[in-house]
């Protein structure tokens, strides 16, 4: 019960503003797995994280030029910060259910 909790809570949508892969101003609903992890530990949350970052990085996609370079990364930061805020909701919530 907890896990499909839980993995329920994390799918969510995400503005990305990258120029080389998501189009700006778009946005992009994304759902990470999570059945598996245990948010409420660190090893869950860094499971997760390896798994956003994979995600960011599909998303927010590679620059060559340093204008874009700037904007690949604060479309990687903000996506990974929304994952941080979901994952903390998500592990509180859980706490909050024991």
């Amino acid at each position: 019960m907890r896990t499909i909790i839980i993995s329920a809570l994390l799918g969510f949508a995400v503005l990305s503003p990258a120029p080389t892969r998501a189009v700006e101003g778009e946005t992009y609903l994304v759902t990470i797995p999570t059945h598996d992890l245990n948010l409420a530990s660190p090893a869950g949350r860094d499971a997760l994280r390896g798994r956003a970052k994979r995600v960011a990085d599909a998303l927010c996609g590679e620059a060559t030029r340093f204008d874009e370079k700037l904007a690949v990364a604060a479309c990687r930061d903000t996506f990974m910060n929304k994952v941080e805020i979901r994952a903390a909701l998500a592990a509180a919530r859980y706490r909050d259910a024991l």
